[in-house]
């Protein structure tokens, strides 16, 4: 099983673009799987306990998260852990996948760190740790723009309350972002293909990007066909 984590400032179009690579690769016979919906799948079924199998693949990691994250509120807290619930659904069903998508996986998840009482240091601990992808994607775009099109998607009578609740986060994203371009040279000397992409160019672009990326990587077939315009 290989998978490949996107991760980005809101609004660059990381759900949309992992949407479509995964639908193109159950067209083409391939078992691939968003990580978060068999993640909750898991859950539900209440046989299984992904944090704990998480803690005992990768002990340190695990301890770790809660000693930063301090006394931050119980909703961020349960964001941070679906970095590590997705990767264990993964693995518990590795078996019966041959790709995985992760939309905001470890990386993302855990960059919250940098300024939730740890520090860019102790967060980068973390990430020479952590369990890495095959592939990451990284998309870049402005975060004032990347805002304004994360709230634009929502309907018209929800947009002014998304608004106030989404303009603080400005304030953050630069120390975020900091963390991840950190993070990401840290996979890249793991061994971790980074391939970066620009959030404002026509999403076609970024798509056929991405596939050949895929092939390079061994992730799908240098055969297959590449996927369709999106509609």
């Amino acid at each position: 099983m290989k998978f490949i984590e996107f991760a980005g400032p809101p609004g660059g179009g990381k759900t949309q673009l992992a949407q479509l690579l995964h639908n193109h690769t159950r067209r083409i016979g391939l078992r691939s799987i968003h990580a978060e919906t068999l993640s909750l799948a898991l859950q539900e079924s209440g046989r299984f306990d992904l944090l704990g199998t998480f803690a005992r693949s990768h002990p340190e990691v695990a301890k770790a998260i809660p000693e930063l994250l301090g006394d931050v509120r119980s909703s961020k807290r349960k964001r941070l852990n679906q970095g590590m619930e997705t990767w264990s659904a993964l693995q518990i069903q590795a078996h019966r996948i041959d790709l995985g998508f992760v939309d905001e996986g470890l990386l993302q998840r855990n960059a919250h760190l940098a300024h939730t009482g740890g520090t860019l240091d102790r967060y980068l601990e973390v990430v020479r740790q952590q369990p890495v992808p095959d592939l990451i994607i990284y998309i870049t775009i402005d975060f004032q723009q990347g805002l304004e099109r994360a709230i634009s998607r929502l309907p018209p009578e929800r947009q002014a309350v998304r608004r106030r609740r989404l303009m603080p986060t400005l304030e953050v994203l630069p120390t975020i972002e900091t963390a991840m371009r950190s993070a990401l040279e840290i996979y890249r000397s793991r061994g971790v293909t980074v391939l970066e992409l620009n959030g404002a160019s026509p999403q076609i672009r970024n798509l056929r990007r991405a596939w050949r990326c895929m092939q390079d990587c061994d992730l799908v077939a240098k055969t297959s066909p590449r996927p369709p315009s999106p509609t």
